[in-house]
C-alpha cells in the first residue's frame, strides 16, 4: 500500500444493488526476476499516516484501582471525621489522631507478629509457648 491523497476508494453499489465495492483503484503490477512472481503496489488514501491531535487511548480502571482509590477515600474520610470527633471533645496536637494509642503499638505489634510467624515457621514451637499461657 502506498499512499497517495488523489486516490478515492469510496464505496459505489454495484449495478444489481446486491452490495458495495470500492471505487476506482490504482494498482500497478511489476514483473520480479523470479518465475510466477509478481509484486503490486496499491495507492490508497488512507495508506497516509494522519496528521493532528493524538487521542489518548481510554481504559476502564482495573480492579486493583479501584480498591486502592476507595482504600485512599476511606482513609481520608476516617482521618479527618476521626480529627473532628477529637476536636469537638477538647483534643489538641497529637491527640487529634484517631485511636491514638493503637497506632502508636502498631509497629510492636507488627514485630510480635512477625517473631510469632517466623518461630512458627521454623517449627520451634506451636506459640502456645510465647503466649503466656500455661498448658492445662
Amino acid at each position: 500500500m502506498q499512499c497517495d491523497h488523489q486516490s478515492d476508494w469510496t464505496k459505489q453499489f454495484l449495478p444489481d444493488g446486491s452490495g458495495v465495492v470500492p471505487g476506482p483503484i490504482a494498482v500497478e503490477l511489476y514483473n520480479t526476476t523470479e518465475a510466477c512472481s509478481f509484486n503490486m503496489t496499491v495507492r490508497y488514501e488512507g495508506a497516509c499516516p494522519r496528521i493532528g491531535p493524538s487521542q489518548p487511548i481510554k481504559q476502564p480502571l482495573s480492579a486493583g484501582s479501584i480498591l486502592i482509590i476507595i482504600f485512599l477515600v476511606t482513609a481520608v474520610v476516617y482521618l479527618v471525621g476521626g480529627a473532628i470527633m477529637n476536636k469537638s471533645g477538647g483534643a489538641t496536637g497529637l491527640e487529634l489522631i484517631p485511636n491514638l494509642e493503637f497506632w502508636k503499638s502498631l509497629p510492636q505489634l507488627i514485630a510480635e507478629g512477625a517473631v510469632f510467624f517466623w518461630s512458627c515457621l521454623l517449627c520451634q514451637g506451636s506459640g502456645t509457648e510465647h503466649s503466656g499461657y500455661e498448658s492445662i
